[in-house]
């Protein structure tokens, strides 16, 4: 699924936003109530997207 974001993201020559939008998940888990975990993003130049949701907690 992340590889198609990013080829996404190329065929409109956007990826300079993936970053920006990869950071919106921390946001949006803040607001749900949740915590959000990522060591690896696409928009930060590694070879994957990893993360994780916790049902609760607070988050960096």
């Amino acid at each position: 699924m992340e590889k198609l974001i990013y080829k996404l993201a190329a065929d409109f020559h956007s990826e300079g936003l993936l970053p920006e939008i990869c950071r919106m998940d921390y946001m949006y888990a803040n607001i749900m109530g949740n915590c959000f975990e990522r060591t690896k993003t696409l928009g930060d130049g590694d070879d994957c997207c990893n993360c994780r949701y916790f049902k609760k907690g607070d988050c960096k």
